[in-house]
Parts: C-alpha cells; sequence; structure tokens
C-alpha cells in the first residue's frame, strides 16, 4: 500500500550536500582540507596580509566535539549539523593577523550564499583601533564590497558578544545569508580575516565555514490519498525577519488546502538589514515506491532492483529494512540473510520534494544445501566408493553430480579406481529441489604401496632364526610387523626368533608405508622348516650287577623325521657307535651313561643318566633245629647282609622267604633246604644248604630198654631216659613196680622220668623193680613190654 503526505516544501539549503554545493565545491570545508580556499597571514592593526599561503596553526582545519577553552563551554569548535571548520588564527600573540578567502562564479544554481562563524576575543581594553578583531564580507569581481555581506567586530562592547571570565570575549556560531542574485555571472569571494592587538599582547581568533544553493523556492507539494494536500513551506536559514503571504513570520509556514499554480510568497530580512521576496507556484509532486521480488539461496547474496516512480520529483532517500534486523540507504537492496526463512522488506522512500511512499514484500531464502562427502587418500589398488553426505534441511532430495578427472556423472556415490600412483580430484555438486546448489572439491591423492620381501636361513628348535628385510619402501615414514600364529614377534628391520617346537611353519611379514593422512602396506609369508631337535628316549634298567652284561633299546625320535646318528659314552668314554646299547661293567660303582642323537641336518640332543652297579652278595649263613619227633616244630634261621631278601628252596616244593621260620616237620619233608638272598640292589648271592632231619622216628620194634640207673646224682645214668632208649614219639605209660607188685612210679611221654623216687618223691631202696609199658596212640593200645630194671645208689 503506498503512503503519501504533505512534504515541507524548502527553499534549496544546504540540507542536501548533492544541491547545496553546486559551484562552490568544499566551501564547507567537508574535504577536511582547505581545497578551493587560499589563506594569508600578516600583522594588525589594521589588518594586512601580504604574505600568501595556508599556514598550518594559523590556518586549521577542525572537527570533531571539542569546546573552545576561552568560551566558558559554549562555543563548540564545528557548528552543529556540520563536520568540518576552519579556524582562523589563534591563542599567540605578536600583532599577527590572517585571512581566508573562497571565490567561485555565481549561477542560477547557487544565487544563496550561507556563511558561519564564532569569534574568540581577547579584551585588553585597548583603543578601540590597537582592540584584537573579526572581519567578515562578500566582494564583487571588482572587490567591492556586496551590500548587507559586511561584518566588523572589535573587542570591547560589542552586540551579540558574552563575556568568559575578566578579558575574553565570545560570539557564538552566528549564520549570515546572502541573496546573490543580481550577480549571476560574476566571481564572488568570500573573505574572513582575524588580528591580535596592534600591541602585540592578546589575541584574537575565529572558527569559519560557507555554503551556497539555489536561492528559490520548491513549491511542490505531495498528493495525498484523501485529497487533503496540506504541506509545510520553508525559507532559507541565516536571515533575521520573515514575512509570509499568508502572515506567517517563522523561516516555516503551513500552506492548508494546496492546489496547483497557487502563489506563494516571502519576504525575508538579513542580520544587515538588506530584504529581498521570494515567488512562486505550487506543483504537485508524487512518488510510488516499488521493487522486483526475487528468492535467494541461503547463503547467497539477493539483489532487489529498486523500480521506484517519481512524478515531478527525483529521489531524496530512501531506507530498505527487512525483518532480519538489516537496513540500508542504498539505492537497491544488497544482502545476504544469515538463515534460510521467510523474511518481510520494506523499502521507504522520500524524494526531493518530500513525498513518501512504502511497499513490504515477502522474500523467500531457501535452504542451501551443505555438500560433503568422507574422502580420504588411499593405496594402489584400493579403488573406493565415495558416497555423497551432503544434506539440506527437512531432508529434501538432492540432485548430485561428480566431476572426476574431468569425467562428470550423477548418483548418490561414485567409484574412483586406482590403478597407479596419482592425485585424483573430486568434485561434488549437489543441487536442492529450488535449484540452490553448493560444491565441494577435495583431493584424493593415491600412493604407491611397499613391496614385502625377506630372507632367512632355516635352524634347529630354540635355536635363534634370523630374518632379513628385503623390502621396497616408498615413504620415509615406514613400520613393519613380524608375525607368527597371528602374534606380533617383532617390529624392527632384522629379526631373531626362537622357536620352541619344530615343524612346517609360516612366518608373515607387513609392511606399511605412512603417508600424512593414509597407509599403505603389503604382506608376505614364507614357509620353512624348524628342524626338530631329538627327542631322547631310551628302556632299560639303570641299576645291574656287578659282572653281569646290561642293555639298553634306543627308542629316540625326530619330530620332523630326519635320519639320526647316535653315540653311546659310559663315564665319558665313547663305546658304541649302535642304535642300541650292549655292555658290562665288571666293578660295582655309579657309571654316568650318555646317549647322543644328531639328524641328518645337524640338530643335536643328548641326555646322561647314572647306571649303578651293585656287588655281588655273599652267601646267607643258614642252620636248622633237629624236632624229636615228627610232627614237631623245626626252625630255620639264616643270615646275611642287612636290607636284603631270602629265598628257600626244599624238598616237597617247599618255599619260603623269611631269614627266620618255624613250621611242624614230617619225616617226608627231611632232606637239604637251600638258600640264596637278594641284596637292596638286586644282586643274587650264592646258594648256601643245610640238612633237616627228626631225632626220633623209631617205632615199637626198635624200643631198648636199659635195665638198671645209678640214682646217685652224679650227673650219670640217674634216671630211665626213655627217649634216648625207646628213641620213638609214641605215646605210652610207664609202671613201675616193687617186688611185691606195687605201683610205686608211672610216667608217660611228656611227665617227669623215672629217677628213683616214688611219685610223691620219696627215694626207693636199692633193689630189683618191675616196669610193664604198654604202647598206645588215639585208637588202641599198640603194645606192651616188661622187664625188671636195678636201682643202684
Amino acid at each position: 500500500m503506498q503512503i503519501r503526505r504533505g512534504l515541507i516544501i524548502s527553499i534549496l539549503t544546504i540540507l542536501s550536500y548533492a544541491r547545496s554545493q553546486v559551484g562552490c565545491e568544499n566551501a564547507d570545508l567537508e574535504m577536511g582540507n582547505f581545497t578551493n580556499w587560499t589563506g594569508q597571514t600578516g600583522y594588525c592593526c589594521g589588518i594586512y596580509t601580504p604574505n600568501d599561503g595556508i599556514i598550518n596553526g594559523r590556518h586549521t582545519i577542525m572537527s570533531g566535539s571539542a569546546i573552545d577553552p576561552y568560551s566558558c563551554g559554549n562555543v563548540p569548535v564545528v557548528a552543529p549539523g556540520s563536520i568540518y571548520s576552519a579556524r582562523l588564527g589563534n591563542d599567540d600573540v605578536n600583532n599577527e593577523a590572517e585571512r581566508l578567502t573562497y571565490t567561485f562564479t555565481i549561477t542560477p544554481t547557487n544565487t544563496l550564499i550561507i556563511y558561519k562563524y564564532a569569534v574568540i576575543l581577547e579584551d585588553p581594553s585597548h583603543s578601540p583601533w590597537e582592540q584584537p578583531r573579526f572581519e567578515a564580507k562578500l566582494m564583487d569581481q571588482f572587490n567591492n564590497v556586496i551590500p548587507c555581506t559586511e561584518y566588523y567586530v572589535a573587542a570591547g562592547p560589542s552586540s551579540g558578544f558574552q563575556n568568559c571570565g575578566w578579558d575574553y570575549q565570545y560570539l557564538p556560531w552566528t549564520t549570515i545569508g546572502v541573496d546573490v542574485s543580481d550577480y549571476v555571472g560574476q566571481n564572488v569571494t568570500i573573505d574572513f580575516s582575524t588580528g591580535d592587538c596592534s600591541l602585540g599582547g592578546h589575541f584574537g581568533y575565529a572558527y569559519v565555514e560557507a555554503s551556497c544553493s539555489e536561492f528559490a523556492i520548491d513549491t511542490r507539494y505531495c498528493i495525498t490519498d484523501d485529497g487533503q494536500n496540506s504541506t509545510e513551506l520553508e525559507a532559507p536559514v541565516g536571515f533575521q525577519n520573515y514575512l509570509w503571504s499568508n502572515g506567517s513570520t517563522s523561516n516555516i509556514t503551513t500552506v492548508e488546502n494546496a492546489t496547483t499554480g497557487q502563489i506563494v510568497t516571502c519576504q525575508i530580512t538579513s542580520v544587515n538589514g538588506c530584504v529581498a521576496t521570494l515567488e512562486a507556484a505550487l506543483t504537485p509532486s508524487d512518488v510510488s515506491a516499488a521493487f522486483i521480488n526475487s528468492s535467494v539461496c541461503s547463503g547467497d547474496t539477493i539483489s532487489l532492483i529498486n523500480t521506484t516512480t517519481y512524478e515531478n520529483a527525483v529521489n531524496q532517500s530512501m531506507l530498505w529494512s527487512s525483518s532480519d534486523g538489516f537496513s540500508t540507504s542504498s539505492e537497491d537492496f544488497v544482502h545476504v540473510f544469515s538463515a534460510p526463512g521467510t523474511y518481510q522488506v520494506e523499502l521507504f522512500v522520500e524524494s526531493d520534494a518530500g513525498c513518501v511512499d512504502s511497499i513490504t514484500q515477502s522474500i523467500t531464502v531457501y535452504d542451501l544445501p551443505i555438500a560433503d562427502i568422507s574422502i580420504s587418500d588411499v593405496c594402489v589398488g584400493q579403488n573406493t566408493l565415495i558416497s555423497s553426505e551432503s544434506s539440506i534441511q527437512g531432508n529434501s532430495p538432492l540432485l548430485n553430480t561428480w566431476i572426476v578427472n574431468g569425467i562428470s556423472s550423477s548418483g548418490p556415490s561414485v567409484i574412483i579406481p586406482t590403478a597407479q600412483a596419482d592425485t585424483v580430484q573430486v568434485q561434488l555438486i549437489s543441487v536442492s529441489q529450488n535449484n540452490c546448489s553448493d560444491t565441494i572439491t577435495e583431493s584424493i591423492i593415491v600412493y604407491s604401496n611397499p613391496v614385502a620381501g625377506f630372507s632367512y636361513s632355516e635352524v634347529c628348535a630354540n635355536d635363534p632364526m634370523s630374518f632379513t628385510d628385503t623390502s621396497i619402501l616408498y615413504s620415509n615414514q615406514n613400520s613393519l610387523s613380524w608375525l607368527f600364529n597371528n602374534q606380533e614377534i617383532g617390529n624392527t628391520s632384522d629379526l631373531e626368533y626362537t622357536f620352541s617346537s619344530s615343524g612346517n611353519m609360516t612366518v608373515t611379514l607387513i609392511v606399511q608405508d605412512n603417508y600424512p593422512t593414509v597407509s599403505c602396506s603389503d604382506t608376505i609369508t614364507e614357509s620353512f622348516i624348524v628342524h626338530g631337535i631329538p627327542i631322547i628316549s631310551y628302556s632299560g634298567d639303570t641299576t645291574i650287577c656287578e659282572d653281569l652284561p646290561f642293555s639298553f633299546s634306543n627308542n629316540s625320535s625326530n619330530p620332523t623325521g630326519e635320519i639320526m646318528n647316535y653315540e653311546w659314552f659310559v663315564s665319558n668314554n665313547s663305546v658304541s657307535t649302535a642304535t642300541d646299547l650292549f655292555y658290562t661293567i665288571y666293578n660295582e660303582g655309579i657309571y654316568p651313561i650318555t646317549l647322543s642323537a644328531t639328524s641328518t641336518f645337524g640338530c643335536e640332543n643328548d641326555t646322561t643318566f647314572n647306571l649303578y652297579v651293585y656287588p655281588i652278595p655273599e652267601a646267607p649263613i643258614v642252620s636248622a633245629t633237629t624236632p624229636l619227633c615228627p610232627g614237631d616244630a623245626i626252625t630255620f634261621n639264616a643270615e646275611a647282609e642287612p636290607n636284603s631278601t631270602i629265598n628257600w628252596f626244599g624238598p616237597q616244593n617247599f618255599e619260603e622267604n623269611s631269614f627266620s621260620f618255624t613250621m611242624p616237620f614230617e619225616e617226608d619233608q627231611m632232606g637239604y633246604y637251600s638258600a640264596f638272598i637278594s641284596s637292596q640292589y638286586g644282586c643274587i648271592s650264592d646258594t648256601a644248604e643245610v640238612f633237616a632231619s627228626i631225632l626220633f622216628i623209631n617205632d615199637f620194634e626198635d624200643f631198648v630198654f636199659p635195665n638198671v640207673i645209678t640214682a646217685n646224682n652224679d650227673g650219670t645214668n640217674d634216671e630211665l631216659n626213655i627217649h634216648e632208649n625207646f628213641k620213638t614219639c609214641e605215646e605210652y605209660t610207664l609202671y613201675i613196680f616193687n617186688r611185691w607188685g606195687n605201683l610205686v612210679f608211672e610216667q608217660t611221654l611228656y611227665s617227669p622220668q623215672f629217677r628213683g623216687k616214688t611219685l610223691s618223691g620219696d627215694d626207693l631202696e636199692e633193689g630189683t623193680y618191675f616196669y610193664k609199658i604198654i604202647i598206645t596212640d588215639a585208637v588202641e593200645n599198640k603194645g606192651v613190654k616188661s622187664g625188671f630194671i636195678h636201682i643202684i645208689r
């Protein structure tokens, strides 16, 4: 929606630099220097400046917001609303004088001259012609002072000056407007000068600037939608009095219900009393804000072209503003929105006639895809599949285009072959549905692979085996790894490794060239034999007896099957190279036996064990008791060396292994009994013999009965020894009768022998006595014998 309102119709003044400075460039010192100005210096008083040239410190460009130090804080060094001024003179003394002049040609576009000054004078109360001073004037091309433009002041009581302290006076910034319409085509000069006191002890200086514009009324008014074309008119500043045709007396007046062709006048009077009248007819003006809408991708610069149209006007100012807080007064809207989305962009325009309008449109900033690929350097032979990792807000589909080495393809991924070392450029262009795109370019370096290789020499198990790296490497940074059974066994160039077992082995070498972003490797595996160490094994008794031959069976083997050679040593003396050992040792002792085995590859092993040779023990000393009767006990005894064992052999397949034993003995067991011992080391002695018999083996028929005893206790024939005489072990009962037939004694096989005493122990008289002996067994009487016996004392 367009908006139109009344605009201040003004006489062209310094409000617009583009129009105010036509024909008087840098009169307001906007360049920050004295371009187009002329400087002079001299002395006072009066002011005499014969010396040409700008002198810094006496002709000084001022800027900023500083306040003059002698104005009690009331005079800024730059006029309000301006950027620069010139300080003419300074606070030095010595009756110095300074001048600045500006000469330009008057044209219909610069018939209004505005100049400004602020003055600082020290008041020493000298005579007026000796006092510090300031002068300003306009002169025509004949050096005549243009009427109503001359201003002269010396320190002392002056109109408009104010005191600061007891001896400083200051005049605040004063604006003078001059109509020079009568001088069109002539050169006009602005002249400013300052002077110190003529006695040389007090200073005077001033701040000045100037400008020019057309001395005319801009009578355009803005057309409003409601037809109420009320507008304000503004006369130029710098004049003392104003009188409008509607009676208004300020420099601004309001014209109600302005109409086309309406005449407006304004009489203006300058500070020094000069009068001029401005007259113009009102004319309508309009402005219609417009711009070409556009959409853009996020991150891109949007340019909205201003198509605003003007009627009886030109652009004075414009302001673009967007809903993200950005604003600009440029002709066109050029901006980068920080994020995708929908934004409101407003264009507000104002014409030089003061008419305004605005328009607001929605701008769409589309999401920008983010092109991305995950890429890494590779090694020769590693054809790599590179996929797009591009993304966009909302995950809408993207069209991906790949360019690899100048070859274009489409799709979510691309395969890059790597047949040789090279640098491959990969470019991905990701385009959204709204034709927003992003591009990323990456380079893949294809590195050469190393060539793995090594040499070695076969060894026996448990011997260190040497491996020598012969690989071809291309990088200064590299590494290698030796593997056995999938376990690392080393990482140095040359390796020594000891295999604890034998057989067919494989060792792998992995070599790796390490580049800044990738590592390339090669692997080689070699097979070889770790030759077996002979496994010594034998069988045989390690304890033998002296003088006996012995043997050891060799059961040795080789894990890797090589043929082996053997050698036997007894007490470190080689005795045989046969597989098995047959040998005899004749003296007791401990003898070290060594069996050495060597394979045809040269792997060796041996073992040493002790052979214990023990002496043959002495035969045992044997003895046996003699039982009286069959069935009586017999005891055998043997004596031999300690810790030995014994073996007895005898009639009736008799065997026994006790050194002393007792057993019932019968007639059929009589005969020779032999025994031998085994020492604690198993050595067997010679055999010893003993004859075993029964004392009494006679029967009833062999009975011989004595007929006399001498019972005198002299130790000879003191008793009737039935065993000695009868020599039998049969049961019997002996009865002794006296001559009268009375029983005086009775005995059996196991009762006490008859000693010439009665059963009660009384001695019998010498004489003849009769006996009767009855032989019995468990069943019947076997026989009876009788006779007589004599007792002699």
